[in-house]
């Protein structure tokens, strides 16, 4: 098996482990070489990159793929013929978070494992998932707090997100709020940035997360971490200090956080549509804050990724590192709930997972328990 991997490696002009190069970089990009003349030959070109840059690369059996998926493969066709084969390949890594982006003439290929709440065929009517977050007081002096994804497209977008959330957070905090519910269940990803400098006054400065290149349940080599601050915004530390990745405004360190300190216990709401960067979020409030967690299990996409663009055009979505607490334990799939709780129809603040969230930050608040600290997430 060395040898046929070798040879994998040797077409893309070497091999590193996932953890190495470009690779830590999220959302960076590594640049296509030349195009590919034929499909067989874009297949090869995205073997190489799955096997030197994919977390679990290392674990596929390059004999088989040899064996089981070159074959198919026309050695003359064009290059997007080789996409149900590239498809097929990164279904060997067994991550849900891959993805293979056709080239933008290119067909379909449906391999992306992101979905969300949309309605189709005889579904009823849903209503729109918000664009910003939205707060609500429930009773008993608890905050409750929507936090949809993000995916806006520029820095404006992204801050006008991170804005929402601190003002629903300053206007619950002023009416009294002493205890917090973070609804995450209608959070299918996006940007992760200004998720977390929306909710920097709840989570305090420092890092909220890490990601790290060991096996799942590991405490493995940790590859990054993110947290907020109020001289940084949103960063991230490759080993070498905080990077800005988002602040509320160019150049600007922010004197006072309106509502920073915000105390009292925080539950978080998951559900089968906590994905990605909506998980991200949930492990930080879990490992930043000791949040307890209700709800289903999320989508389980807790592997960071990277995208690398292929030569046609296209580009692969690969799993890099995982996603961990700040001890450096790593995410196995899913985040399953401390307390299960169903609940039927959409979201809400008043359904049954958001209705045990909410007794249980009250008795939290009458226990005096649950001020601002990290760790002691999910035990009871």
């Amino acid at each position: 098996m060395a040898s046929v991997a070798a040879a994998w490696c040797a077409l893309a002009g070497g091999c590193s482990g996932p953890g190495g190069g470009s690779a830590e970089r999220v959302g960076g990009e590594v640049e296509a070489g030349p195009a590919a003349a034929s499909a067989r030959a874009l297949f090869r070109e995205a073997a190489g990159v799955v096997s030197r840059h994919a977390l679990g690369g290392e674990r596929v059996d390059w004999v088989l793929v040899e064996r089981e998926l070159v074959p198919g493969v026309a050695e003359r066709g064009p290059p997007a013929g080789a996409y149900p084969a590239i498809v097929a390949l990164l279904e060997r890594l067994g991550d849900p978070h891959v993805a293979l982006i056709p080239a933008p003439s290119g067909p379909g290929t449906g391999a992306s494992g992101e979905s969300g709440p949309t309605g189709g065929g005889g579904d009823p009517p849903r209503p729109a998932i918000p664009e910003a977050p939205v707060g609500r007081m429930l009773e008993g002096g608890v905050g409750y707090l929507l936090m949809p994804g993000c995916s806006a497209a520029d820095v404006d977008g992204l801050r006008r997100y991170a804005t929402a959330a601190r003002g629903e957070i300053s206007r619950l905090d002023g009416a009294g709020a002493r205890g917090w519910v973070i609804d995450l269940r209608l959070n299918g990803g996006g940007n992760l940035w200004p998720m977390l400098l929306g909710l920097a006054p709840l989570l305090g400065e420092g890092p909220a997360m890490a990601t790290v290149a060991g096996a799942a349940g590991d405490g493995g080599e940790v590859v990054s971490r993110y947290g907020v601050s109020r001289g940084q915004g949103a960063w991230i530390d490759w080993g070498h200090g905080p990077e800005t990745q988002l602040a509320m405004a160019d150049g600007v360190s922010e004197g006072e956080w309106v509502g920073a300190g915000v105390g009292g216990p925080v539950a978080v709401v998951l559900g089968p549509w906590t994905m990605s960067s909506g998980e991200a979020l949930a492990v930080s409030l879990v490992s930043r804050r000791g949040a307890r967690t209700f709800g289903e299990p999320t989508a389980g996409l807790t592997t960071v990724t990277n995208w690398y663009p292929l030569s046609d055009g296209s580009v692969l979505v690969l799993p890099v590192s995982r996603m961990a607490g700040l001890d450096g334990a790593a995410v196995s799939g899913r985040l399953m709930p401390g307390v299960p709780a169903a609940f039927e129809g959409w979201p809400g603040e008043s359904d049954p997972a958001s209705e045990a969230a909410r007794r249980w930050v009250v008795e939290k608040i009458v226990d005096g328990h649950g001020g601002a600290g990290g760790g002691g997430g999910d035990e009871g």
